[in-house]
């Protein structure tokens, strides 16, 4: 009853943090919302109050418009977002609003499989073997305005004094 946010990543790889060799996701879950997360929720919010949808019931669209859409399955998006962190950072979303990654069916977390393999196939491809992060976004407890998402980071490149001291990150691609 205690826990407001759970949250559920991996990092693969030295340059992503990683401090167990074989591959495994971690989940942590803390009695207090991240400043990262509030600060997620509180963007969300706002959005929807303005434009009467969410974030990423619009951002898959304008992606796709853009020329940012990676990859769509039947039941998911990837996307790459308008101003990325990382180079090749990916984005993928369900199409269908939902708030919680515990909400997801059978056949989402099939289809969700399926974007993965697909993904790190052309990540192989591309960059061969990386470290990289994956952090899923999943609504807080006690919290309405929310569409869960998972955030796929290559660590391909440093983050060195511009980024650390500014908090604006510069992407080499």
């Amino acid at each position: 009853e205690n826990v407001k946010h759970v949250a559920i990543f991996k990092n693969h790889g030295k340059e992503a943090g990683a401090s167990i060799a074989h591959p495994h996701y971690q989940i942590i879950g803390g009695s207090f919302v991240p400043p990262l997360v509030s600060k997620e929720l509180e963007s969300f919010s706002r959005i929807t109050r303005v434009h009467g949808e969410c974030y990423f019931c619009v951002s898959i669209n304008k992606a796709r418009e853009g020329g940012r859409l990676v990859s769509a399955g039947e039941r998911f998006t990837v996307i790459t977002p308008f101003a990325s962190i990382f180079p090749y950072e990916c984005w993928i979303v369900p199409k269908h609003h939902a708030g919680s990654f515990l909400d997801s069916s059978v056949e989402e977390i099939s289809d969700l499989a399926l974007i993965f393999k697909e993904l790190f196939s052309a990540y192989k491809m591309v960059l061969g073997n990386f470290s990289f992060n994956i952090v899923f976004h999943s609504r807080p407890v006690g919290y309405r305005d929310f569409h869960w998402h998972i955030e796929v980071y290559p660590r391909v490149a440093i983050h060195a004094g511009f980024e650390l001291g500014s908090g604006a990150f510069i992407n080499i691609v």
